[in-house]
């Protein structure tokens, strides 16, 4: 199977999307000491949009690597 092209800013724009996600946890998470909104939707969807995240990188870095390959052959 050949890796789908994808722009080299493809996986910089992953790694910055996470960054940001994690970067700004620890502000939500002192936002959600004073505002119970803020606590539920932190409580919600933190860990899922983590993962999201990761998975989304990895799957970029597979079809860089694929790709890579494929051009090898």
């Amino acid at each position: 199977m050949n890796g789908y092209p994808i722009a080299a800013e493809a996986l910089d724009l992953e790694i910055y999307q996470l960054a940001c996600a994690v970067a700004a946890s620890s502000a939500l998470h002192r936002l959600g000491k004073t505002n119970s909104e803020i606590k539920r939707l932190v409580k919600t969807f933190e860990c899922s949009e983590l993962s999201r995240r990761l998975i989304a990188l990895a799957v970029t870095i597979r079809n860089i690597d694929e790709g890579r390959m494929a051009a090898q052959r």
